[in-house]
């Protein structure tokens, strides 16, 4: 199953200006400090499972540029570290695994509560997945969602998610097949997204705790690629 993702973060706020942004948020540490980890899988009824975890190698991994330099994805073409400016390091979500496997990422913060003039958090990402063609439910997905924890629920805006297509917006398809796991002497398509920006906008959750997640999983099926994303 191919499916990652890289992340690349920046928190912007019209009145950010003397606040001290959450630490770590846009792993200028170059680590996961201050982020969770947590790992799953999903059943072939499409219910994920997923649970806190210690940092997996190969399912929650840092970039740095100092290291790989314009190294580039074999699938995308495009560089794992964000060329949109700003940062040095990117995350990546998932692997090229089969097994039904799920991975995520979530960091809980405090919304300052004098942001009078605004507060929001623009990321990017890129994402790689394996199309198998099956039912909605049983596709690769990435999703991105925002947690209210005073309220102890989602908020329904923002809310991103992905799940495989051959037509999804802004999605290409790749020059290069993976091998299809479930018969080795096939093989797959693979559609990606290049780097990519989004925005949540915070400024109605002023003075709260929140908790930004971002989640990869394989297919129901278990033997597809998976999705990389960067922030």
């Amino acid at each position: 199953m191919l499916k990652y993702l890289v992340i690349w973060f920046v928190l912007l706020g019209s009145n950010t200006f003397g606040q001290n942004l959450p630490r770590n948020i846009g792993f200028e540490a170059g680590s996961l400090n201050g982020w969770n980890c947590k790992v799953g899988k999903i059943d072939t009824a499409g219910n994920l499972t997923i649970a806190d975890s210690y940092q997996i190698a190969e399912r929650h991994v840092v970039y740095s540029q100092d290291v790989i330099g314009d190294e580039r994805d074999r699938f995308g073409g495009f560089p794992k570290i964000c060329p949109n400016g700003g940062g040095k390091y990117s995350v990546r979500l998932g692997n090229e695994q089969a097994g039904g496997e799920a991975e995520s990422i979530y960091y809980t913060f405090f919304v300052p509560a004098n942001a009078t003039l605004g507060y929001s958090i623009t990321f990017n990402y890129a994402v790689v997945f394996q199309n198998p063609d099956h039912k909605d439910y049983e596709q690769p997905r990435f999703t991105a969602r925002v947690f209210d924890v005073a309220d102890n629920k989602y908020v329904d805006c923002p809310y991103l998610e992905f799940s495989a297509s051959s037509s999804l917006p802004g999605f290409q398809l790749s020059n290069v097949k993976a091998n299809n796991q479930n018969n080795t002497s096939t093989q797959a398509d693979v559609y990606f997204k290049d780097w990519s920006s989004a925005t949540i906008d915070l400024s109605q959750h002023l003075g709260k705790l929140m908790r930004i997640e971002f989640i990869t999983n394989d297919c129901t099926k278990g033997a597809i690629l998976a999705t990389l994303i960067s922030m």
